[in-house]
């Protein structure tokens, strides 16, 4: 094989590879000795994974592992099992994350034919290959036996499987979505691809808001939506999800027009839910296709009229966040510029154009909308930087310390004002749920507060802090199957913490410490209000049941927006009575004094 024969090859194995991975995690067995030797292709040239000597059950105890070393090949192991106590590991026996890891090593052996790490000639040990992946480096990026080149998106998969922190290794079930969504597999390419000119797609998809005629597929609603564009997007009728790569064999031209169509298409639908959930997926399977096909984005997503304000980011807390302000008008606006993290620059459109279109509908008062795009802001990037609106009181945790500062928030104002955030909180993230979407560990960062004092969540990643002390234990253990709802509860219960204290959890501990206070069945302890005083049992009560150690134990969403409903309005106007009387005394209080306590 050479040439694109060779390439199609290799991107169907690899792709066949983390498949068997995924099957295999779902089973709960680790692999443990992943690389090119263990797999096997058979006469149909399909994978098959081998040598399971060192695979063992997710359940097995410590002395159950027949291993000491971790398993293996050493150009294959991860960081986490050549130096366990530097993970605070009391193992050294591999598990799902291990497994992505090798997965990764891998892909830089099929591809280029040559092991990881190719330039270093191993020693009796691998000690020299230890010692760089402790380091944090890996191997670069690896050339074709033909020449050239993996691609892009296939390059930054292959670099976030091997994060040096096991916990920020994606799942094999996320890699193979990831993958699905590339246009890297061959596997419909026997079928032939109507290379069409601009004016034959402009055409087609004219053709699509004047027909309701139904091609090859069957909708569950008397709403037939017509399926031209497929038609014009490939020569045969999409009756297979496979066929969705064919989207990505189009002219970059043409795939510009598609989506730009398909957007307005989607936003009409949003807004009149005139068509089936199943047309607006089909739509949205079309549109990443063509976003990570093509890194062609909507046009309507991008902004004119964005500038910055400033070289420097908000706060050393976020160093990708900026000020900027956008014209309309005649009327400047303030907004936020999210300047990607590292993993997003890797393919600058793919990941945030993407996230557009699958929180497209995310509009709720608690929820942080995504404006839209802006190029061009650095002087250094031409990257694709999201634009959010300015919430003017800046993150939650602040704003308790600024207004603490300035002598606000004394006494029952406090109660009173952080049981009305956490309430507002509860209640973004129980729309979010409803929409299918997670915080993951997350701080109380992702909190902002705007002008009117009410909050809203961020959705999206705008920070890099290490988030581990807000983490469910069966994220911080090895748990493959996670509730990422009950997970988002657990975590709601720390912000609820952090609002109180305004410190992480187990702040008197290090990472090492807290994590295995987590692992222990073990809490943060019950704080005490800022003037005195702890905070309302049943408030308390709720937050400990966020913590429940098992995810089936932990309250939906739905239920502690309920819990905090009843706790708001039953202490608001008691509360507010109170305030009223404090506020009072400190007047009388100042009065008689003459104002000399200033």
């Amino acid at each position: 094989m050479k040439g694109d024969d060779y390439v199609a090859a290799i991107d169907k194995w690899v792709y066949e590879i983390i498949c068997g991975l995924e099957y295999l995690h779902g089973k709960g067995l680790v692999h443990g000795d992943l690389h090119g030797g263990n797999v096997l292709i058979d006469e149909a040239e399909c994978v098959r994974l081998a040598d399971f000597g060192l695979s063992l059950t997710i359940e097995a105890i410590g002395f159950s592992y027949g291993s000491s070393h971790g398993g293996g090949a050493v150009f294959f192991t991860a960081p986490e099992l050549i130096d366990s106590e530097e993970f605070g590991l009391g193992t050294r026996r591999p598990t799902y994350s291990s497994d992505i890891y090798a997965f990764a090593c891998t892909c830089i052996e099929l591809y280029s034919g040559k092991l990881p790490f190719r330039d270093i000639k191993p020693d009796a040990d691998g000690q020299w290959v230890s010692i760089r992946v402790c380091r944090e480096e890996r191997p670069t990026r690896p050339s074709l036996l033909d020449g050239g080149t993996i691609s892009d998106q296939m390059w930054a998969l292959t670099q976030w499987c091997w994060t040096h922190d096991p916990s920020l290794r994606p799942s094999a079930s996320r890699v193979a979505d990831e993958m699905e969504m590339m246009p890297l597999l061959s596997l419909a390419a026997n079928n032939e691809v109507w290379p069409m000119s601009e004016t034959e797609v402009k055409q087609a998809l004219s053709d699509i808001s004047q027909t309701s005629q139904r091609i090859g597929y069957e909708w569950r609603s008397s709403d037939r939506v017509s399926m031209h564009i497929l038609t014009a997007l490939q020569r045969t009728v999409l009756t297979d999800w496979d066929d969705l790569i064919h989207v990505s064999q189009l002219e970059r031209v043409d795939a510009q027009i598609a989506i730009d169509w398909i957007w307005e298409k989607l936003l009409e639908s949003k807004a009149s839910q005139s068509t089936t959930d199943s047309h607006s997926y089909i739509l949205q399977d079309i549109a990443e296709t063509l976003i990570s096909a093509h890194e062609v984005v909507p046009t309507a997503l991008f902004m004119g009229g964005v500038k910055l304000l400033g070289e420097r980011s908000v706060t050393p807390e976020f160093p990708s966040v900026y000020a900027g302000k956008l014209q309309v008008g005649g009327q400047e606006i303030r907004v936020a510029v999210r300047r990607p993290t590292t993993y997003h620059e890797k393919f600058p459109p793919f990941v945030l154009a993407r996230d557009c279109i699958i929180r497209m509908d995310l509009k709720h008062r608690h929820v942080l909308p995504l404006l839209g795009v802006a190029r061009g802001l650095f002087p250094d990037s031409q990257t694709m930087c999201a634009i959010y609106p300015w919430m003017g009181n800046g993150p939650i945790v602040n704003y308790i310390r600024k207004l603490r500062t300035n002598g606000k928030l004394r006494g029952a104002a406090f109660s009173v004002a952080v049981n009305k955030w956490q309430h507002q909180i509860a209640i973004g993230l129980e729309y979010m749920h409803e929409k299918g979407f997670t915080i993951g560990a997350s701080s109380g960062n992702i909190v902002f507060v705007d002008r009117n004092e009410d909050v809203c969540i961020t959705p999206y990643p705008i920070h890099s802090n290490n988030t581990s002390r807000w983490s469910a234990p069966e994220e911080l253990g090895s748990a493959e199957m996670i509730n990422y709802y009950a997970r988002d509860v657990y975590t709601f219960g720390c912000i609820c913490l952090e609002l109180h204290t305004a410190k992480p959890p187990f702040s008197d501990l290090t990472y090492l410490e807290a994590r295995k206070q987590v692992m222990d069945k073990q809490i943060p302890p019950r704080p005490r209000l800022p003037d005195g005083g702890e905070i309302a049992d049943e408030l308390w009560s709720l937050i400990c049941n966020c913590w429940s150690h098992e995810p089936a134990e932990r309250p939906t969403m739905t239920e502690v927006v309920k819990t905090l409903e009843g706790l708001v309005s039953g202490e608001s106007a008691a509360a507010v009575h109170l305030v009223k009387t404090e506020e009072r005394q400190e007047a009388e209080n100042h009065e008689a004094s003459g104002g000399r306590d200033e």
